[in-house]
């Protein structure tokens, strides 16, 4: 398993998309966050980052995800 970490640092909220899956939540200020997903098994995992003002777009190249914001996973495996 992959895990990523980040943390809004802004002083307002975040708007996190995870795609292909168009899953969209809202990261509070000052809040930790965490991406997890299973690698590709079929090549090289081409996972990105996209930040523009107060979004955030994360493209998982992985078959499955979960999505972790202070401590209480928002999205469990499985449901992407």
């Amino acid at each position: 398993m992959i895990e990523m970490r980040f943390r809004n640092t802004s002083d307002g909220p975040l708007t996190l998309f995870v795609e292909p899956w168009c899953s969209q939540d809202v990261v509070s200020p000052g809040a930790a966050f965490s991406i997890r997903y299973l690698p590709r098994t079929d090549g090289e995992d081409t996972s990105s980052v996209d930040l523009q003002g107060d979004f955030m777009t994360f493209w998982c190249e992985g078959p499955d995800y979960e999505i972790e914001i202070e401590g209480k996973i928002v999205i469990p495996f499985g449901v992407a």
